[in-house]
């Protein structure tokens, strides 16, 4: 997030089609589901950059040399960053803390009442 932050663009490798191989060509595909690959993506797709995100190891790997040999793709990437800095809810810290305050307080509401369910705490943008 700090990265995204500063303007650091970052690329996130994360597959739906999950098929783990011994050997990673252009035709394979390989496990995304570590925890860095899903917050990858995430991240990117919280700073509205989505289009980051590869389903494949060949696109993925081309987009890293795109990164190297593409200095036009690679600023309008890190000024779509500076953009989303401005607007994105990723970056949204005063809304983060008052979403986090909001949970709080329904957590407590729910803990002094007799109800012994424990409901997902789920709170919309204010």
């Amino acid at each position: 997030c700090d990265a995204l932050y500063i303007g650091l663009p970052m690329i996130s490798l994360l597959s739906s089609d999950i098929q783990p191989t011994s050997i990673c060509d252009e035709q394979s595909t390989i496990a995304t589901d570590k925890l860095a690959s899903r917050v990858g993506a995430s991240l990117l797709r919280a700073a509205e950059i989505e289009d980051l995100v590869y389903p494949t190891m060949s696109e993925y790997e081309d987009a890293m040399v795109k990164c190297v040999i593409n200095n036009e793709w690679f600023k309008s990437i890190r000024e779509r960053l500076r953009s989303s800095v401005r607007v994105s809810p990723l970056f949204d810290t005063e809304r983060w803390v008052q979403n986090l305050e909001a949970s709080f307080i329904k957590m407590k509401s729910i803990n002094e009442g007799e109800d012994n369910e424990f409901p997902d705490i789920v709170v919309s943008d204010h």
